[in-house]
């Protein structure tokens, strides 16, 4: 996960903001996307993403959609908020502002997955049926997954406890408890260090939510 600080993003946006759908200067964006590619030892055109629009897609990531909407929103996956893929050296990305990022990896079949779960993809079990997806297409077993919640809205700035409901999601998908690691940060509430939608007013950058197999 990245931070909003060391980018060179303006205003609402400071600083590193990597979301290309909120109003930001695509060139300062697609700037802030290599600076974070070299933190990380990537390159930047080999982000590889949905279109998030809080919806329930899925979808199984190949080496022929490696960078997918990594220099364009309109080139990511259309309406699409969880990836999957046994493929290694894809970094799959999601960006959050108070929705939840959800890690998935599993250890036996060496697979990975990443969701965007905010109220509505919470409500619509996102994270379930990622794991359905994995179990249907690497053969994974819940219960040899490793799962990871990102920093996201939580109940004392937020009516829903997001944070939470996941973790009831995943116990109920038959992650056990012990697998399932929570960053414990409320974005609202440190919203000089990670974007908020909230705290912004709806006006506010992304930060990035990464995972993805060594090869």
């Amino acid at each position: 996960m990245s931070t909003r600080k060391g980018g060179n993003s303006k205003g609402n946006f400071a600083e590193l903001n990597v979301g290309l759908h909120v109003g930001d200067e695509n060139h300062i964006v697609l700037n802030n996307r290599r600076i974070l590619a070299k933190a990380i030892s990537v390159s930047e055109k080999a982000f590889t993403c949905g279109q998030q629009t809080h919806s329930t897609n899925i979808k199984v990531v190949t080496q022929k959609d490696f960078g997918k909407g990594s220099n364009s929103w309109k080139d990511g996956f259309t309406e699409t908020d969880g990836l999957i893929t046994k493929i290694v050296d894809v970094p799959l990305l999601v960006v959050t502002a108070d929705c939840a990022s959800i890690f998935i990896y599993d250890p036996i079949n060496n697979a990975i997955g990443i969701a965007h779960s905010g109220k509505k993809g919470t409500e619509s079990n996102i994270v379930g049926g990622t794991i359905t997806q994995m179990t249907i297409k690497y053969n994974s077993r819940p219960d040899n997954l490793l799962v990871g919640i990102g920093p996201c809205i939580h109940s004392c700035c937020y009516e829903i406890d997001l944070p939470r409901l996941i973790n009831n999601q995943l116990i109920i998908a038959g992650v056990s408890q012990e697998n399932i690691e929570h960053s414990n940060i409320c974005t609202c509430c440190s919203n000089d260090i990670f974007y908020s939608h909230r705290a912004g007013n709806g006006h506010t950058g992304r930060f990035a939510n990464v995972i993805m197999l060594n090869g």
